[in-house]
């Protein structure tokens, strides 16, 4: 009988040591599994605050980029800068910008995503399209003997010219001879100035010494190229306006007394060199027959009224007015 309560106090001593092994491994799982658990939510929240930083960080990368081009391959969408950097689109950013971006240079549509309005500047490409020219700035007609004018110009036999040429030779405010890299007319003092191409004012300064302004117009505000009207009165636009062509922009500058003043040029700046175009370059194809045509009466009717044909070296020109295409300044000057 004892050695059957012996055997039983070993049995429940036993039973005892492995509740008790029993309940240590229950309370290690349960740590253990609590560790687990904590882990994986940690991660989890690491992996969607990461996703969350990359996702923000890809929606200010491309929410306003309006690239030069969008292309297509192997299967995949790719916007470029114009450069060697490009980016894969996804269907929403691809969306985007067919939405508020306009086709070629993809420059912004609308207000809300004008370029003072980005916040990430970077990623809009300069623009590369030069203006649309769609007149020369003031009047051309034939010349009239009984008014003394040619449209805008006055005629006076003190004048060597009334029209001077891209490219005439001229003498410099210091007395130095130098390429005239403009349009330059001789005009009524009243004569109206226009707008030659559809852009926005980019620069307008007042110049004290000659009293009137110079305006420069760009066909966008991240516009390498510039339109520039230079010797202009009764200005009434200012900087930042949107201009269309055939638009008032004022009345021509003085040149002396009776007569008035103002040129156009066309510019196209670089980091080292600035390059000056004759107006007929970026002619609107549809109507640069018709203004090659007045310039050319121009030419005549002056040579006529001065009694000299070789004013004007026409043969030479490359258009008329033109005998250069386009003209470099840089440290050295204005040349070809």
């Amino acid at each position: 009988m004892e050695k059957v309560k012996n055997t039983l106090r070993k049995i429940a001593d036993l039973v005892k040591a492995n509740k008790v092994i029993a309940v240590g491994l229950s309370a290690l799982l349960v740590v253990t599994v609590g560790v687990c658990v904590y882990m994986l939510i940690v991660n989890s929240n690491s992996k969607n605050s990461s996703s969350n930083k990359n996702t923000e960080q890809e929606t200010k990368k491309f929410e306003y980029f309006c690239p030069y081009k969008m292309y297509e391959e192997d299967g995949k969408t790719y916007g470029s800068k114009g450069d060697d950097n490009s980016w894969e689109l996804n269907t929403k950013e691809v969306d985007w910008i067919k939405s508020n971006c306009s086709e070629n240079v993809w420059t912004p549509k609308s207000e809300e995503v004008k370029e003072d309005n980005l916040p990430i500047i970077e990623n809009l490409v300069e623009d590369i399209k030069p203006p649309v020219i769609k007149n020369l700035v003031v009047e051309f007609a034939r010349y009239n003997s009984r008014t003394g004018k040619a449209g805008a110009f006055v005629f006076k036999s003190s004048e060597d010219k009334v029209f001077l040429e891209f490219g005439a030779r001229v003498k410099s405010s210091t007395g130095d001879w130098k390429l005239l890299p403009t349009f330059e007319y001789r005009t009524d003092p009243n004569a109206k100035v226009f707008v030659a191409a559809d852009g926005i004012i980019t620069d307008l300064r007042f110049q004290t010494d000659t009293k009137d302004y110079e305006i420069m117009t760009s066909p966008s505000a991240r516009s390498r190229y510039a339109v520039i009207y230079d010797h202009v009165k009764n200005v009434t636009l200012k900087k930042g306006d949107s201009v269309k062509a055939g638009q008032t922009l004022g009345t021509a500058g003085t040149w002396a007394a009776g007569i008035g003043r103002v040129e156009l040029m066309v510019n196209e700046y670089s980091d080292e060199i600035d390059s000056h175009y004759c107006p007929f370059k970026f002619f609107d194809p549809s109507l640069i027959e018709t203004y090659k045509q007045q310039v050319r009466n121009m030419m005549a009717d002056w040579e006529a009224f001065k009694g000299k044909s070789s004013i004007y070296a026409e043969s030479k020109d490359i258009w008329p007015g033109c005998p250069y295409e386009i003209l470099i300044e840089d440290d050295s000057g204005v040349h070809p």
